[in-house]
């Protein structure tokens, strides 16, 4: 799982920044 190419590393990092804030949100919804 280690070989992933820079385009998926990428997206996922792009992915992370804009989701960052509504995952959080989420999970902290959920905890409570």
């Amino acid at each position: 799982m280690l070989l992933i190419s820079k385009k998926e590393v990428i997206d996922l990092l792009k992915l992370s920044l804009y989701s960052k804030t509504p995952l959080t949100d989420f999970i902290v919804r959920k905890k409570q």
